[in-house]
């Protein structure tokens, strides 16, 4: 007690009044005088409060209370740091944060040392998510990936990369399958996407697609599938090896009728190809994949509700009525080959299906068809009379193919679609769809449709913006790797005939240059007044010559791949000259071993199709007779310049099929031909000047 402190009488003796204890300081409390005894005071700086340090100032006469945090703390750092309150005395904390934003980490909370993040491995495995830079390929226990980490051995039959080495299940060289045959076919245990190989097995369902380049044998594995209720079976099959080879080849059958078939659907055939049963009964299906036997492949079944073929096959009173516009989907497996389209002419034996609708207007309307995935589309008035194509849009490469026609009359009308169902990366598609649309009808603008034609006058230019146009004609031919996206019309008329000579030019199109289109009919829109078709590949002018056009009105239908800008025609006449005799078949050159003739294709029309070729292309027509089995040879070269020859070789000259078929630079066919006699038909683009032929027959 400091020396200043000291009362008359000490605590505890006696007193008589208050002043007798009183010390005369604060810090020590005020002194009583009790019962005649003197009472030390109490601390006034005391407080309720645990966790404040109490002090007193005797100079100021004053407390001081200081705060003291770690007298409040519980040892946990994750609910937080408690703190002191002077006032309410210990107050909690708020509790720790952990979540740094990044899915790529786990965070927790250590009660000792706080929040901490660590690389993800929700299946603790102890190898980080591979999503997340880690080596775990799966790392979600929900679907297996506490066994899937590198190091592991591979599980043929779990639909796991057990190793994470990028091979799941067959797709690794140590697994080989067993489902070579009906009697060994891998129990499928319903709807999902399951590892599969042909590794190892042998051919013995010949279920082989042409194309591709063969590296080995072909080899099939069979699947067993049961469907549980009547539901559309769809079948997906995607080449997850190398891309390189021959195509997969994909069929399903009901599993009773596993070896022998008949097919529930045709054999699908790419590197990714689909297909669909309708409403399959219920019961057990065989799905049979062919392939070389070094491949792997990754299988996809679903069964989806069931469903029934829309009647679009042929034409009849049941064909499906399009009239209101709409979007139609159907699968190929609904169609057959019902028709010929008159601008996608097929060589026999190869076929194309097609799909049949009706169309109804009760007064003249726009209509617009789009066919996804494209194709060749035709409008017209009877589905068993080629002569009554109004419109045709041939196949063209692209995903859409469009048919528009401005102001259709009033009448019934049936369009015929023939889907391309090759898709990308050769893999092949099912399902197709057409879409109708119905509008008011528009006025034309000139050259935009046959009613509306655009008149030449001899040795005067005329030109026609493109932004009113629409492609509502179509032409029979065009470039392969062009898309036409307008189409015009021309009319004119002679008095006698004449050669005719049109100068077309385009606006540079989206393409490297365009390819520009032409074709001469004497009755417009419809293909069979139509005298040829030609187009030039990769430049925006085509200039073309017709020979000895006859007398009457002519129409010449143009196309280009530009949408902006102006095209412009120019028409010249000349006295007419003959056309080349072996410009048809009627008229075929007959060739002599050893002795090369020479063409220019300019002079000619284009009559034929070859099946190794794209069309659009004038033709010429060479015939040779065989008196006893030779080898025969042919070579076709470009002479002043260069470009692709298409060069076909028959036994009928106007039908085929072809013996032998090339499209090269130069183009060539070898083989061995009975005794007899042959045709030879040499097209190419109207840019290379000149085409040489050689011809050689030798005995064997």
């Amino acid at each position: 007690m400091p020396e200043m402190c000291r009362a008359r009488v000490p605590v505890g003796g006696a007193c008589a009044v208050i002043s007798d204890c009183d010390d005369g300081c604060f810090c020590d409390g005020a002194e009583r005088c009790e019962a005649g005894v003197c009472v030390a005071g109490v601390d006034p700086c005391a407080d309720a409060v645990d966790c404040t340090r109490d002090s007193c100032d005797e100079p100021v006469r004053g407390c001081w209370h200081r705060p003291t945090p770690a007298l409040c703390s519980d040892g946990d750092a994750c609910n937080g740091a408690e703190r002191c309150d002077v006032a309410l005395g210990c107050v909690p904390g708020a509790a720790l944060a952990c979540d740094d934003g990044d899915d790529c980490t786990t965070d927790t909370c250590d009660a000792a040392t706080g929040c901490a993040s660590a690389p993800r491995d929700r299946d603790g495995d102890g190898f980080g998510d591979g999503f997340c830079g880690g080596t775990d390929c799966l790392d979600d226990p929900a679907l297996g990936g506490a066994s899937v980490a590198p190091g592991r051995v591979e599980v043929c039959d779990n639909d796991l990369d057990d190793d994470c080495d990028g091979l799941r299940d067959f797709a690794t060289p140590a697994c080989v399958p067993t489902n070579d045959a009906c009697a060994t076919a891998r129990v499928l245990p319903g709807a999902g996407s399951y590892s599969a190989s042909t590794r190892g097995l042998s051919d013995d369902y010949a279920l082989h697609c042409p194309g591709g380049f063969p590296s080995g044998p072909v080899t099939d594995a069979v699947f067993r599938v049961t469907v549980p209720a009547t539901s559309d079976l769809v079948v997906r099959v995607h080449r997850s090896g190398p891309a390189y080879g021959l195509p997969l080849g994909m069929t399903v059958r009901r599993f009773d009728d596993c070896a022998t078939g008949p097919e529930l659907r045709e054999l699908a055939c790419g590197t990714s190809t689909s297909l669909r049963v309708r409403s399959a009964p219920p019961g057990d299906y065989a799905i049979l994949v062919s392939g070389e036997a070094t491949g792997w492949f990754d299988l996809v079944v679903e069964l989806d509700a069931p469903t029934t073929a829309p009647p679009v096959d042929v034409c009849g009173a049941g064909t499906l009525d399009v009239s209101a516009g709409g979007t139609f989907r159907a699968v190929r497996g609904d169609l057959h080959d019902d028709y010929g389209l008159t601008c996608n002419s097929v060589t026999p034996p190869m076929t194309r299906a097609d799909a049949a609708y009706v169309l109804t207007l009760a007064s003249p309307k726009d209509v617009q068809l789009d066919l996804t995935p494209s194709g060749a589309l035709a409008l017209v008035s009877d589905c068993a009379a080629p002569a009554s194509t109004l419109a045709c849009v041939p196949d063209r490469s692209g995903g859409v193919s469009t048919l528009f026609r401005r102001s259709l009359p009033a009448g019934s009308y049936f369009i015929l679609a023939e889907p391309n169902f090759t898709g990308p990366s050769g893999g092949t598609l099912d399902d197709f769809a057409l879409d109708v649309r119905v509008s008011e009808p528009t006025f034309a603008p000139p050259g935009d449709s046959c009613s509306s034609a655009a008149l030449l006058s001899p040795d005067v230019p005329l030109s026609t913006p493109l932004d009113a146009l629409a492609f509502d004609v179509g032409l029979s031919c065009s470039s392969p790797s062009s898309m036409l996206a307008r189409d015009l019309v021309y009319s004119f008329t002679l008095a006698t005939a004449q050669d005719v000579s049109l100068r077309f030019t385009t606006p540079l199109g989206p393409f490297f240059g365009d390819s520009p289109t032409l074709a001469l009919t004497s009755t417009c829109g419809d293909a069979t007044g139509q005298r040829s078709c030609t187009f030039v590949e990769g430049a925006n002018v085509l200039e073309h010559t017709w020979r000895s056009v006859s007398a009457g009105t002519w129409y010449v239908v143009a196309g280009t791949t530009a949408t902006t800008g102006s095209v412009e025609a120019l028409l010249t006449l000349a006295p007419p000259t003959a056309v080349p005799a072996n410009d048809d078949c009627s008229g075929a050159t007959e060739l002599v071993s050893g002795t090369p003739v020479l063409l220019a294709l300019a002079s000619y029309d284009d009559d034929l199709s070859l099946s190794c070729g794209y069309g659009g292309t004038p033709d010429a027509v060479y015939s040779f007779t065989l008196p006893r089995r030779q080898n025969v040879a042919l070579i076709a070269s470009p002479v002043g310049g260069s470009g692709l020859i298409g060069l076909a070789l028959r036994s009928a000259c106007t039908t085929g099929p072809d013996l032998g078929c090339s499209e090269a630079e130069p183009s060539s066919i070898s083989t061995t031909l009975d005794a007899g006699t042959y045709y030879v038909v040499v097209e190419g683009d109207v840019s290379i000047p000149q085409v040489r032929l050689s011809p050689f027959f030798t005995d064997i």
